[in-house]
């Protein structure tokens, strides 16, 4: 794994949260899209001891915000568990 600084998040992106686990910060961000097939959040490994970027890639998986639609301003909360580590 090579060690990158840590990402830029664009202005179209969105922090949407992070977790710890051992000395790794994870992230995640992205932007919202009608179509699931556009999703472009990505999870993102921190060492933090380091401060570098570990691994960051990209998943989609859905449902880590949603609304009725793209123009309603309201937001449901959702929480979601992804039962597997891959490694």
């Amino acid at each position: 794994m090579s060690q990158n600084p840590v990402p830029c998040i664009t202005s179209r992106a969105l922090f949407q949260g992070y977790t710890i686990l051992g000395s790794s910060l994870y992230t995640l961000d992205g932007s919202g899209h009608a179509d699931a097939a556009d999703i472009d959040s990505y999870v993102t490994r921190i060492d933090t001891n380091t401060g570098t970027v570990q691994d960051r890639d990209l998943t989609r998986a859905v449902g880590f915000g949603s609304r009725s639609s793209m123009d309603n301003v309201n937001r449901y909360a959702n929480l979601f568990c992804k039962n597997v580590l891959v490694g």
